[in-house]
């Protein structure tokens, strides 16, 4: 500005602004991953950690294409076929429903579902079908998490998947008067919600995981006292008292 005083003119400030910087950056940045990308990555991640490693024996989603028709593949193999492109719902992979539908569908290709061996199979692995409330034996809460699995009397075969651990909102775990065998891991009964657990009238052997679930299953905890005061070799009885 010009300032005046004294009757004279006083010049404003002269020195001119700095210049821009010119330069441009020199790099430029990583490309976004495409929606599908992220859900392929990101999705076969989170099963490889549900899953035994020895299970899911790729490194990329691309390599699970195919699954189905391969005699070779496994149960979850296949399961994630399932979930990563088949199924027309395509479930984004940060929704706790993405994995919960990969353990159902693990739960139906290992244990007798998919041979025919199951009394009731209605709607399951429909693959425009949300399961909740249309699969046979699933309940969900009002924000489509798995609370309930009621699968007694259904001739169900094989051992307790190790994917149910990822059922964290499931109160009822109902699996009574079945043909399943083997012994029961802790991980697949680890959920922070589980109440209520039916079990008896089946195959299991070994010894019931009291320690491991009491400090994994806090609910379920409080009422494992009432296991520990059956006969001894509660397996042989499955568990019914």
């Amino acid at each position: 500005g010009i300032k005046f005083s004294g009757g004279e003119e006083v010049a404003g400030p002269t020195p001119f602004p700095t210049r821009e910087p010119t330069a441009s950056p020199s790099v430029s940045p990583t490309p976004v991953p495409t929606d599908s990308e992220y859900r392929g990555e990101t999705g076969l991640e989170l099963m490889m950690t549900a899953s035994p490693k020895l299970t899911l024996r790729v490194q990329t989603p691309e390599e699970l294409v195919g699954a189905k028709s391969n005699p070779n593949s496994t149960p979850q193999e296949i399961a994630a076929e399932f979930v990563m492109f088949d199924d027309e719902l395509q479930i984004p992979a940060q929704d706790p429903r993405f994995i919960e539908r990969y353990a159902l569908a693990v739960f139906y290709y290992s244990n007798g579902g998919c041979s025919g061996d199951w009394i009731t199979t209605t709607n399951w692995m429909r693959k425009a079908q949300d399961h909740c409330g249309n699969w046979y034996g699933v309940t969900c809460d009002l924000q489509g998490r798995v609370t309930e699995l009621a699968m007694g009397e259904n001739y169900i075969t094989g051992k307790i998947p190790i994917e149910f651990g990822q059922f964290q909102e499931l109160s009822t775990l109902d699996l009574s008067n079945n043909r399943m065998g083997g012994t029961i891991p802790p991980e697949a009964l680890a959920m922070s919600s589980l109440f209520t657990l039916r079990l008896m009238n089946n195959d299991f052997s070994g010894e019931f995981p009291f320690v491991e679930l009491i400090q994994k299953a806090p609910l379920l905890s409080k009422f494992l006292w009432l296991l520990r005061s059956c006969p001894p070799d509660p397996l042989s009885s499955g568990y019914s008292c």
